[in-house]
């Protein structure tokens, strides 16, 4: 979706600054781009299909043409796409879900000893892991999805990638890396105690 929106947006921006399409095309593609409201998403779609019709009512080449046709495309593309995205309620059932599963996977252990017993311990802990893992970056996709990807740069004339957090984020890479990992060696140390005793009794 993203990368329909940066294609769309170079293409009407070329034929913008070549005088072949009317300007304000830009601003209503960043609409396009930021509505989270259907009535704005289809106010702001209207008006590009508007500019592109008037530009190819005129007497323009057929490279220009194609380019026109290649951007309604990409247009009626990305205007699908953000119409049919994941509701609230949908996240919810996925969370239900994710919750269900790490639920059974706890609750369903099979009591065994030794090895077997290792593995399945630490096999639960990471599964559960990863299932709430997967859950919570959904959930910041959805949020990001939300959030204009381009914008008006100081120069009127100029546009470009929106950044939303500016912030050296390596610190906190490299914290949650070390954190995960003394995580994951302490859950095995655990339970290679526990079923060691477990083992010797």
């Amino acid at each position: 979706e993203d990368n329909r929106i940066f294609a769309l947006f170079s293409t009407a921006d070329l034929l913008a600054r070549r005088g072949l399409i009317d300007p304000d095309v830009r601003g209503h593609l960043l609409d396009v781009d930021s509505s989270h409201d259907p009535e704005q998403l289809r106010a702001a779609y209207h008006e590009v299909l508007a500019r592109v019709a008037e530009a190819k009512a005129a007497d323009i080449s057929s490279e220009d043409e194609e380019r026109l046709v290649h951007a309604e495309t990409e247009l009626n593309a990305v205007v699908h796409s953000r119409r049919h995205g994941i509701e609230l309620g949908e996240l919810f059932a996925l969370m239900i879900f994710g919750g269900i599963t790490v639920f059974l996977a706890i609750a369903s252990r099979t009591q065994v000893s030794g090895w077997p017993a290792f593995l399945t311990e630490v096999f639960t802990a990471l599964f559960s892991a990863v299932i709430v893992f997967f859950m919570v970056h959904v959930w910041d996709l959805h949020g990001d999805r939300a959030t204009r990807i381009l914008e008006r740069l100081p120069d009127v004339e100029r546009y470009g990638v929106a950044f939303r957090d500016l912030r050296n984020r390596r610190f906190e890479q490299r914290t949650s890396t070390v954190v995960g990992l003394g995580i994951i060696v302490v859950y095995v140390a655990l339970f290679w105690h526990k079923w060691l005793e477990a083992g010797a009794a």
